[in-house]
């Protein structure tokens, strides 16, 4: 069993710019250094939450993530943590 760290806020943003898709943009309203700070989220939960929120754009035929998508993918990942937001 290997232990990673949780990351802090400046590595946590760097993932979530790191895992946005190249097909795929952020709309405007979305803070990803706010987002880095306000939710403590490992790199594995991080990744989740993109892949959930690219799958929400493309299912609308959109090539844009909005902040909703995001906060319900990181709503879904603090529920499988057990946490609440």
């Amino acid at each position: 069993m290997v232990h990673f760290p949780m990351p802090d806020a400046g590595e946590r943003l760097l993932i979530w710019e790191k895992s946005l898709p190249e097909n795929l943009q952020l709309t405007n309203e979305i803070n990803l250094a706010e987002i880095a700070q306000r939710y403590e989220l490992s790199g594995a939960s991080i990744l989740n939450i993109m892949q959930f929120s690219a799958l929400k754009a493309l299912n609308r035929n959109d090539n844009k993530i909005c902040n909703a998508d995001l906060l319900t993918g990181i709503r879904r990942e603090f529920w499988k943590e057990e946490k609440s937001i």
